[in-house]
């Protein structure tokens, strides 16, 4: 699974990249197959460890390091989640697609900025400038920081492939103002645990994460997304970034998936306890 070339975008643009067909054939042989091409581009070096304080480096330059990392982390998520899903569900994993973006994009959920995952669409859109800002202020952990958002980001549309945003839609539509932010926040702490996973699955590439610094990444990235720009109107969108928990549930679920490894035990809708 090679990074992407193709990776120039201006201000306003959504370059859309389809990534359905990477699995299509189904079957053990894809998988297989899926696992050949991703172990060739781990061999070709998909995530570098860099030596240097991306404070230091000019914005276009980080953008480019931040869509390298991002083409490294959707190999791997697309390989782990495909392998997870036949072997757990016996069901083949369709990818999310993706628009790399850099200001305003347009979804089937609406206008916003930033980088979110619509259900609607099962697109990524992914904000280079947003992913290019947590590379820059996290310093050293900018590699681990970007990785973190683009984990989260595909978690969304793991679970809509589960069902569990047609569910939790669901139970929104017959619920009170109050109890539909309770349902998506508690969404968002299962998508936490579900990116948490794929972490645990991906170890021995992008090493083992640390509970301190996991939760400075998270503040970091808690503070970049409230102070991005957001179109108001945009409800669909909104309700993934306006209805979450606190920093340290968030903590915690991911803890709790990064721990345990198995999708059950992520079920945050169910949880007496957040």
């Amino acid at each position: 699974m090679a990074a992407r070339t193709d990776n120039t975008v201006g201000r306003d643009e959504d370059r859309r990249i389809s990534r359905g067909a990477k699995i299509a054939m189904g079957g053990t042989f894809s998988v297989f197959l899926l696992m050949l091409c991703y172990w060739i581009g781990m061999s070709m070096g998909l995530f570098p460890r860099n030596e240097f304080t991306p404070s230091e480096l000019s914005m276009d330059t980080l953008r480019q390091m931040a869509l390298t990392r991002t083409s490294a982390v959707l190999a791997d998520t697309d390989s782990v989640w495909s392998s997870e899903f036949l072997t757990e569900l016996e069901t083949p994993y369709k990818p999310p697609d993706m628009a790399y973006i850099n200001g305003k994009s347009t979804s089937a959920c609406g206008t916003a900025y930033g980088t979110y995952y619509c259900p609607r669409d099962r697109h990524l859109y992914l904000d280079t400038e947003f992913l290019a800002t947590v590379l820059r202020d996290a310093g050293e952990a900018g590699e681990l920081a970007t990785t973190y958002v683009v984990a989260r980001q595909v978690s969304f549309h793991v679970l809509n492939e589960l069902g569990v945003i047609t569910r939790t839609q669901f139970l929104q539509q017959r619920a009170s103002s109050v109890q539909s932010r309770s349902i998506a926040k508690r969404q968002a702490l299962q998508a936490e645990c579900i990116a948490a996973i794929w972490a645990r699955r991906a170890r021995g590439r992008i090493g083992d994460i640390a509970a301190d610094e996991l939760l400075r990444i998270m503040r970091l990235v808690r503070n970049t997304e409230n102070s991005w720009p957001r179109d108001s109107k945009n409800a669909t969108v909104l309700s993934f970034a306006s209805a979450r928990g606190s920093i340290h549930e968030h903590h915690r679920w991911f803890m709790r998936g990064y721990q345990s490894g198995r999708v059950p035990m992520c079920d945050a809708l169910k949880a007496e306890v957040l």
